[in-house]
């Protein structure tokens, strides 16, 4: 009802979010100019434009219904209730560089009631980041999986967060709504260079990424529907991020694949390690969590034991040839609980923390299950941030 969305706004309660289709045109001159279609909310804004107006059709309410039924016409409210309605907000969401299907799409699911998702309203904010995010959500990993993780622009979502934890050199932040939307609107940390640097170190990840995927959809086609989904993208890019810079893995995405392969085929395995840290990492998507970064780091250890990739620094972490020494030396035991350890997941450890001038021999070096490094803070090893060079 126009009376109830008039007492609305008088009384400064919300009125429902206002979709607004921004299109540039160039006039004349030259000079580029925005247009605004209105998507959704056109009646809501008529009706109060004409409110404001004096129109016919509310004189006519007016007369109908009367001060008595508390309702007046615009020019009979007070001057503070009139101060009070000019100076309403309107909740705007301003959507640029959609496609004109997508427009229908989500006027269409606003009239049945159906909630914007994460990556549709990421689009619509304006952001000097924004143009960076646009040539992210072109990359070719986006159309794997059939193209499942495009839809409902849920590759801007992905884009966003794999842009924000390069740029912020923290991938393990969380991930919801108000935090990206917080970082695409904070013009202070805007730097044309660093913007630069970020995306051609995301392009870089990304590149790889793919690279990888395919090699694990070639080993095992079935695995796409593992692909499809936005947690396994965001943790093997995670994952990704920490392992890149140190160690080789240039030229082996084939093993790299195999590795991933076999953590999730142990993942799958009911009551292995893998399987229980899984299950404790719920279902909220959360990539902070003390949970999630104990599967990372199983993620990771199958990816460096696969694929025998020689760190960048060989003072600070183990080579293939050391892991393989220590493992047979250990028996492919636990040095700590003893439990039975695969060539696929076990840690390499630092007897003496690297940290505390523990040298990377054989002399100090000991194989550990994923708890017991974790009890000891090995984790922290895998998860050290380092620039991209």
């Amino acid at each position: 009802m126009k009376a109830e969305l008039v007492a609305s706004v008088l009384a400064r309660y919300p009125i429902g979010l206002i979709m607004v289709n921004v299109l540039t045109d160039i006039d004349k001159d030259g000079i580029p100019i925005e247009k605004y279609d209105i998507v959704d909310g056109q009646q809501r804004m008529t009706s109060l434009f004409e409110y404001r107006d004096d129109t016919e059709d509310w004189i006519y309410k007016a007369a109908k219904r009367g001060s008595k039924m508390g309702f007046y016409r615009y020019k009979e409210l007070s001057e503070a209730s009139k101060e009070r309605f000019d100076a309403y907000e309107l909740a705007i969401a301003y959507m640029r560089d959609y496609e004109d299907d997508e427009i229908r799409d989500i006027y269409s699911r606003l009239q049945k009631s159906k909630p914007l998702r994460i990556g549709e309203k990421i689009k619509a904010i304006p952001s000097p980041f924004k143009s960076s995010l646009k040539i992210l959500t072109e990359h070719d990993i986006f159309k794997t999986a059939k193209g499942r993780l495009r839809v409902r622009d849920g590759h801007w979502n992905l884009a966003t967060i794999f842009f924000r934890s390069v740029f912020s050199e923290q991938p393990l932040l969380r991930h919801e709504y108000d935090k990206l939307e917080a970082f695409l609107k904070d013009t202070s940390s805007f730097n044309q260079k660093k913007v630069t640097n970020t995306l051609d170190q995301v392009k870089t990840l990304l590149n790889y990424q793919l690279r990888v995927i395919k090699e694990a959809i070639n080993l095992n086609p079935a695995f796409e529907d593992v692909i499809g989904t936005a947690r396994f993208m965001k943790w093997l890019f995670a994952a990704l991020y920490f392992l890149y810079p140190k160690y080789a893995l240039s030229g082996k995405e084939h093993l790299v694949a195999k590795g991933i392969l076999d953590y999730y085929r142990k993942k799958d395995e009911t009551s292995s390690e893998e399987w229980v840290c899984y299950l404790n990492t719920g279902r909220s998507g959360r990539i902070d969590t003390p949970e999630v970064k104990v599967c990372l780091e199983q993620l990771m250890t199958y990816i460096i034991n696969a694929s025998s990739a020689e760190p960048k620094d060989p003072k600070r972490y183990f080579t293939a040839e050391q892991r393989q020494e220590l493992f047979k030396r250990a028996n492919g035991k636990c040095a700590k609980c003893g439990i039975n350890l695969s060539e696929t997941n076990f840690h390499a450890d630092h007897i003496q923390p690297h940290s505390s001038a523990g040298t990377t021999d054989l002399s100090n070096g000991q194989v550990l299950c994923t708890k017991c490094n974790r009890e000891k803070g090995g984790a922290k090893v895998l998860f050290d941030q380092q620039e991209y060079k």
